[in-house]
């Protein structure tokens, strides 16, 4: 039996152009009826009842309309059957009433039709409205105008044949129905191979532009189908794609893709996560582990998101080593912030490992200030139990996910939700971020607009800026404290002289020494001074059991992932740079965005994988995929990506490394490491007769380690003509002035080849441990020096940069088969290190008979118990470290909010008090200023409650503060609630230049 389609038409009459009511609707939707008996069809197929509600009429026609049912006498009620001669009879019956069956597609045709809904009895289908759906009143569109005809049919066909079955209406049509004329042009569709053309491309990322143009070139080939005998004439279709009809467009393309855009975006959420839904995706909520619909004013949305994949790279990369933490914001329409956890693979390349979605507290005014804590602990506490869940095919047995050292930037919330979730984690400090601020603050008290127009106070004014940025690295590299507070000490015992002796430096000598007062108040507590200084790093590279290059001393990593998913990888799915609703982000960047970029991960091991055995033969077994990564083999790099030194002979070089050392360009300066010479050589066109004269910085270690600022040097290492002549300046004891060197002058080495450079580099690695950069000047340091080496100051007002109290020995140049083998050294490289930090060296001579000796097992359980124990306070100790430094910040930040916030306070209450009986009317902010005020109120009343708490140090409150784990478990289900609430819409928001100074 087939199947039969009841299809509703009204004739001539499509609405009201100037009705102010709106649009009825034409409703007519497939209906299947499985017949058992074509007599019981034929019985009951008269009386149908046509569903006169749902036809475009205005209140006066369905009235009218109504009544001719209920009458009866003028509706046609006529069954036909499928012979030629019943069709023939039912199709010139139908175009006696003005309705030309044959041709039903024409533009021309002035009926309104639309096919029912799937059941006669079922009204429309109720469904919550979008949050950008139009409220604006019905305008026609309809190319006939409003006749007023009552005439209207329902046709039942067979859909195998299209040979009707059935007609059921009023066909009698008045006079202006029938005299009427085309007014306004119809809507014309677009023929159905160019939508699956730009749907196509739309599924690949194609832009609206390229939508276009390949829609233009087609179109001028002929190349979409039926376009060769189109007729211009007769054509119901057209090829061209407007402007018009990408809203259209991207409509189809989310429906194709599952996401129903004329649904509110939470309910979509909702429906994609709830298993008893239609539209229920197990691949969504197998990605989203942890979930919170926003069913209450109060509530946040919450949607954590982690693939098999970055699990898998959770407990490979982030387990017991180190994670960055960052958030931005501006990825969607509404309020949302996205916070990511990121870590580092072998290849030092940021690996994603979870993505924390959020939306801001209702009220916010900034979307980047709308999150706490409470919320980031909550979330990455999720994450760990998603880890640790059996349903985690990667976790490990016997062990919770726990990464050891987290980078972030200034942050106090980022910090102390890391600190919530895990006791033992050691928090670092993003250098550029504690640079930033320093630089703010440095700016703010010494402004540039100072001294412009005299110029010896403008020279006074960047020679105290170069010091304090030279003081800065050197504070940055520090591992003492001590050392760290003496350098600030001596730079201000200097400029406090330089106040009295020199009037033309007065004015920017004062604000460097508040500078001075701002890093002592701010930056110099031990504790916070750990997570910026080099003392942390080392610490993390102990504890990581790595050497100190291979700890982040930046955010970068994450930084720079941040800019490609918003410059790259989201504008791909964005119509015309609109931001995309949440939920299609959402939906995009577990089904596209993130599984693009582990296929590109993977895409690139495999293709490194391939080349290493395809070449491995003719290569003799070396990697060169890990040469081509080092660079060309004329820029010889060392294992961290250092450059290089060797004085391989070169004619050119030598000449002219000799004329500037008889020239005496070189100038020998305060060395800052032991047993290295440092030294600054003039530009060869500067003029050594201006004090302040373009120059370049060198540095040379007795085992031929050496460095230049020059962009020779650092773009293809070797040695540069400078290096050259302070080889030359050594070789010459009269040169070298001992008062200059802060340790005794031992015997230079001059390495001669690459390979020769490249042994002497792991060696001192090997024999400096993570202590290696503060006794070796690093290459970064030359390549920082490098940026400001024409602002920097005269070689003879430089401040040493810090030298370490330990003087280790460099490494005796042994001959080529005594050598210690650089595997043996990196055994002992952390022994060592800590050893000769304590300076005791004893004890490592019996560490390796303790190995060999059976009496020293018979205490191994009680060693152990005791290394527990040991392990559990430095674990407390760490803790509590953490949380004075993070109290720490805070106070500092609550201080400086609170003093750039009470004038104005005063000035509110001076206003308010200032004849409050004149205001006629309050401010419309007021009652949110007043709640603010009120919360404020009760936030310090609770903290002055907690034993004085405001009048203790921070170290002997540290107790009072709640970091206990938040317990509430994951969800992943979708929200039982039916009324879900949507996060506030996100305004336009650009990332403004930071100006903070903590």
């Amino acid at each position: 039996m087939s199947n039969r389609h009841s299809v509703s038409f009204l004739l001539n009459n499509s609405g009201s152009s100037t009705s102010q009511s709106t649009a009825p609707c034409l409703l007519a939707q497939p209906q299947a009826e499985k017949l058992l008996e074509s007599q019981r069809w034929d019985n009951r197929r008269e009386d149908i009842k046509v569903p006169i509600e749902r036809l475009y009429m205005n209140p006066e026609q369905l009235a009218q309309c109504k009544n001719l049912y209920v009458d009866g006498k003028k509706i046609t009620r006529r069954t036909f059957s499928s012979e030629p001669d019943s069709q023939s009879a039912v199709k010139s019956n139908l175009k006696e009433g003005g309705f030309d069956w044959d041709a039903r597609e024409q533009l021309e045709m002035k009926c309104a039709r639309q096919k029912a809904q799937e059941s006669r009895s079922k009204g429309p289908a109720g469904r919550p409205k979008s949050s950008n759906e139009s409220m604006e009143p019905w305008k026609r569109r309809a190319p006939y105008n409003f006749s007023g005809c009552l005439a209207h049919i329902d046709i039942t066909f067979c859909e195998r044949d299209n040979s009707i079955q059935r007609i059921t209406g009023y066909l009698e049509h008045d006079s202006q129905c029938s005299q009427t004329l085309m007014s306004r042009v119809p809507a014309i569709p677009i023929h159905p191979h160019v939508i699956e053309v730009a749907l196509a491309q739309l599924a690949e990322g194609a832009s609206v532009t390229a939508v276009q143009m390949k829609n233009l070139e087609m179109r001028k080939k002929h190349a979409y189908r039926g376009q060769a005998s189109f007729n211009p004439l007769t054509s119901n279709f057209r090829y061209e794609l407007l402007q018009t009809d990408f809203a259209s467009l991207y409509r189809k393309f989310n429906r194709k893709n599952g996401v129903d855009v004329t649904l509110a975006p939470e309910y979509n959420l909702d429906n994609w996560l709830n298993p008893d839904h239609p539209h229920f995706k197990p691949e969504l909520q197998w990605a989203i582990f942890y979930y919170a619909a926003r069913a209450e004013q109060n509530d946040r949305l919450k949607v954590c998101i982690s693939t098999s994949e970055m699990d898998e790279a959770a407990w490979k990369y982030g387990h017991h080593d180190q994670i960055i933490l960052d958030g931005t914001f501006g990825v969607c329409t509404t309020r949302l912030l996205l916070f990511i956890v990121m870590a580092v693979d072998e290849e030092s390349r940021g690996v994603p490992l979870a993505l924390f979605l959020f939306s801001a507290p209702t009220g916010t005014r900034a979307t980047h200030a709308g999150y706490n804590t409470a919320i980031l602990a909550e979330l990455l506490e999720s994450w760990t139990l998603h880890l640790d869940s059996p349903s985690c095919p990667f976790r490990k047995i016997h062990e919770s996910f726990c990464p050891w050292v987290a980078i972030t930037d200034t942050d106090t919330k980022e910090r102390a939700g890391l600190l919530r979730t895990w006791s033992c984690i050691i928090l670092l400090l993003c250098r550029f971020h504690v640079r930033q601020c320093w630089t703010n603050k440095r700016r703010a008290l010494l402004s540039s607009r100072d001294g412009q127009a005299d110029g010896a106070t403008s020279f006074w004014r960047e020679h105290i800026v170069g010091r304090l940025r030279t003081l800065e690295q050197s504070l940055l590299l520090t591992i003492k404290h001590k050392d760290a507070a003496d350098l600030i000490d001596k730079e201000n015992e200097f400029l406090e002289s330089l106040v009295k002796t020199t009037p033309d430096a007065k004015k920017f000598t004062t604000g460097a020494i508040s500078y001075l007062q701002y890093f002592q108040a701010n930056w110099m507590d031990t504790t916070i001074w750990s997570s910026w200084s080099q003392n942390g790093r080392d610490r993390a590279a102990v504890v990581l059991k790595r050497a100190v290059d291979g700890v982040l001393p930046t955010t970068n990593h994450l930084e720079a992932f941040n800019c490609i998913l918003k410059r790259k990888y989201i504008p791909q799915w964005q119509r015309s740079g609109n931001r995309l609703r949440f939920d299609v982000f959402i939906h995009h960047l577990v089904f596209k965005i993130l599984p693009v970029i582990f296929a590109q991960r993977r895409m690139k091991r495999e293709h490194a994988s391939w080349v290493n055995t395809r070449f491995s033969a003719a290569s003799g077994g070396h990697v060169l995929q890990a040469e081509k990564r080092n660079g060309n083999s004329s820029k010889l790099k060392g294992s961290a990506g250092a450059v290089l030194a060797w004085f391989a002979p070169e004619t050119n070089r030598d000449a002219k490394a000799r004329n500037l050392f008889l020239a005496d360009r070189l100038c020998q300066i305060l060395s800052g490491r032991p047993y290295e010479i440092w030294a600054c050589c003039a530009a060869t066109k500067a003029d050594i007769q201006d004090p302040y004269h373009p120059r370049y910085w060198l540095t040379i270690h007795p085992t031929g380690s050496a460095t230049c600022s020059c962009p020779d040097w650092l773009n293809n290492g070797g040695a540069c003509k400078h290096l050259r002549a302070l080889r030359l300046a050594i070789l010459k004891p009269e040169w070298i002035d001992p008062t200059k060197c802060n340790t005794p002058l031992i015997p230079f080495h001059f390495p001669s080849t690459p390979e020769e450079a490249s042994t002497i580099h792991a060696r001192n690695h090997a024999w400096y441990g993570p202590h290696y950069e503060m006794l070796v000047t690093p290459y970064s340091n030359a390549s920082v020096v490098a940026n400001h080496s024409t602002t920097l100051p005269a070689p003879t007002a430089t401040p040493p940069i810090y030298m370490n109290s330990s003087q280790k020995t460099p490494p005796m140049l042994a001959p080529p088969g005594s050598d210690v083998t650089l595997e043996s050294s990196c055994t002992l490289t952390n022994l060592t290190s800590l050893q000769h930090v304590a300076g005791d060296s004893h004890h490592l001579e019996h560490a390796n008979e303790d190995e060999n000796d059976p009496s020293s097992d018979e205490d191994a359980e009680s060693e152990s118990v005791e290394d527990k124990l040991a392990e559990n306070r430095s674990i407390s100790m760490n803790e509590l470290n953490q949380t004075r430094a993070i109290s720490g910040q805070i106070e500092r930040r609550l201080e400086q909010n609170i003093s750039s916030v009470l004038p104005t306070l005063h000035g509110i209450s001076s206003l308010l008090d200032d004849q409050p009986q004149l205001l006629r009317q309050l401010p419309g902010t007021m009652s949110e200023f007043r709640n603010v005020l009120e919360v404020i109120t009760r936030q310090i009343s609770d903290l002055s409650t907690h034993d004085n708490v405001l009048s203790q140090p921070s170290s002997s409150r540290l107790t009072e503060l709640h970091l206990t784990p938040h317990n509430e478990q994951p969800r992943n289900q979708a929200s039982s609630s039916k009324h879900l609430l949507p996060p506030s819409p996100e305004l336009k928001q650009k990332r403004k230049k930071s100006y903070g100074v903590l």
